[in-house]
């Protein structure tokens, strides 16, 4: 399995793990873009519940990125079988293509978190 060398993975055991927190921390760290890969509906094998949760973590996270304006979509979640390597690179891609569309976020930038001059 290949993807881009800029991306980065970090395995959970379960989707449904992970938090807002974990998601906004990615972007703190330098991450232009974050996919979370869940089993797909009714077929998550660890709680049952797994994917649904993790769903509405992006779905908040999407919510405060455009609330200050760094836009929801660079954030998403994947549903896939995970004996389908082929689909977990095409998604990966995707994210790839996307941030590259979306450009550096103002952590990447310097300005997070700093005010800013209007420029007239």
């Amino acid at each position: 399995m290949e993807y881009p060398a800029s991306t980065r993975l970090i395995s959970v055991p379960c989707a449904g793990r992970i938090s807002i927190i974990d998601i906004l921390k990615t972007f703190e760290q330098g991450a232009s873009t974050v996919m979370i890969a869940a089993c797909e509906t009714d077929r998550c094998h660890i709680g049952g519940t797994g994917n649904e949760i993790a769903q509405v973590q992006v779905d908040v996270t999407r919510d405060i990125l455009n609330a200050i304006g760094w836009k929801g979509e660079r954030v998403d979640m994947f549903r896939m079988f995970s004996a389908e390597p082929a689909r977990f690179t095409s998604a990966i891609e995707e994210m790839v293509k996307r941030a590259q569309k979306l450009g550096p976020t103002p952590v990447h930038l310097g300005t997070a978190g700093k005010w800013m001059e209007v420029a007239e």
